[in-house]
């Protein structure tokens, strides 16, 4: 597999890697120790993220996706924002999760999935 030129991601995904981290510590899927390196390691990584920000244009795409394909809100904001990339950069855009109606959904829409 080739090495991609750019990670990109939602801002939101912030929030929910740092909720993922949570949950797992507090389900004890995890050590403390874990937890602090996990979360040191995302914060460190995450400048070299391509950020995409929520506008008005995107919401509105992230709703249309949401009554096409009945997707959860932050979900559809994922899939908005990697179709936005893919429409905005020309370029071929891989999108990757771990939710199979949300890949099924991608496909759909014209991305590559992971």
């Amino acid at each position: 597999m080739a090495k991609e030129k750019v990670v990109a991601t939602h801002e939101i995904a912030y929030l929910e890697a740092h909720s993922a981290f949570v949950r797992s510590l507090r389900e004890a899927r995890i050590t403390e120790r874990d937890f602090e390196q996990l979360k040191a390691t995302f914060v460190r990584d995450w400048p070299n993220y391509a950020v995409v920000r929520l506008s008005a244009d995107l919401a509105e795409h992230a709703v249309r996706l949401i009554e096409g394909f009945t997707l959860r809100a932050y979900d559809a904001l994922h899939l908005a924002s990697a179709d936005w990339l893919a429409r905005e950069s020309g370029e071929a855009v891989v999108f990757a999760c771990f939710n199979r109606r949300l890949n099924q959904a991608a496909v759909l829409v014209g991305l590559k999935t992971l």
